[in-house]
Formats: structure tokens, C-alpha cells, sequence
């Protein structure tokens, strides 16, 4: 197992940052990947909610690069998924969101790796922590520049 965590302190409320983040259309914005995230189950999103990740390849060829479950569901508190990736397995996200004295210290958790690429468990927190940062940095200039009303769109899932 793999435990990593990142966190970033964003100069919005709590209510902003979640809506923000919990709103699919906006996972390409500031996801690596650039994937879309879209909500395959029936129903509000709660825990057992399922997700799937898709994404663009040569421009044209749109595959499935990840399915997911929502595994927590605290609304401006904490979101987790576990996620089935390609080549990794099973891979544990958590987010979680606290009120601070300048915003929103949104915290990202990753805890755990599938089997899949053992050997390569010397890179791997170097490289899943490189990614957190990268995307909780973009998370951060994104949802301060955006206007809380932008932020609360009604395409959230949350």
C-alpha cells in the first residue's frame, strides 16, 4: 500500500471549492489526464454512486480509462472513489475540504495501489504525488479565479 497525501489552502469557501470539484464537467480542467468524468449510476450522487472516466485518444477514439465508485459522501467535508485503473488496479482517492482562516484547505489522499506495478513502487509516490500537486495547484488557480457564481452550476453532482 501506498499512502500519499497533498494538500492546498484555496482562497474560497468551503462551499465553493466542493461545488467546484464535485461538478463533473469540470474534471478535464484541472484532472492530468484531461479525462471527463460522468455519472453512469441512477440517482444523487452518494456513496455506491458509480463514475466513469473517459477521455480523447489521437483526437478522435474516445475510450474508457477508469470506472469508479463514490466509497464517501460527506458533502463539504469529504468525497473518496475507488477507482479500477488500467495497469494500476485498484486505486483509493479521498478528498477532503476544511474551513481555514484564508478559505479552504483541500487535502488529497491517495492510500492505496493495486498489485499490478509492484516493482515500480519505488517511483510511484514521486510520481502520484507529483500529479496531486499538479492538480490541486490547478485546482486552486481555477477556483479563484472562478466567481462563486460560476462555481455553483447546476451540472454538479454534489
Amino acid at each position: 500500500m501506498i499512502r500519499i497525501e497533498k494538500d492546498v489552502v484555496i482562497n474560497r469557501p468551503v462551499q465553493d471549492v466542493w461545488d467546484f470539484v464535485t461538478d463533473l464537467r469540470n474534471s478535464p480542467q484541472w484532472t492530468r489526464s484531461g479525462s471527463e468524468l460522468r455519472q453512469i449510476s441512477d440517482g444523487p450522487p452518494e456513496v455506491g454512486a458509480r463514475m466513469e472516466s473517459r477521455r480523447q485518444l489521437f483526437g478522435r477514439l474516445e475510450i474508457k480509462s477508469q470506472s469508479i465508485v463514490v466509497t464517501e459522501w460527506d458533502p463539504n467535508h469529504a468525497v473518496a472513489y475507488v477507482a479500477k485503473v488500467p495497469l494500476l488496479g485498484r486505486a483509493v482517492q479521498r478528498l477532503s475540504f476544511e474551513p481555514t482562516g484564508e478559505g479552504t484547505r483541500l487535502t488529497s489522499t491517495e492510500v492505496e495501489v493495486g498489485r499490478a506495478l509492484r516493482w515500480l513502487q519505488t517511483w510511484l509516490p514521486r510520481l502520484i504525488g507529483s500529479i496531486h500537486a499538479t492538480e490541486l495547484a490547478s485546482l486552486k488557480r481555477l477556483i479563484e479565479a472562478t466567481s462563486r457564481s460560476n462555481a455553483a452550476s447546476p451540472g454538479k453532482i454534489g
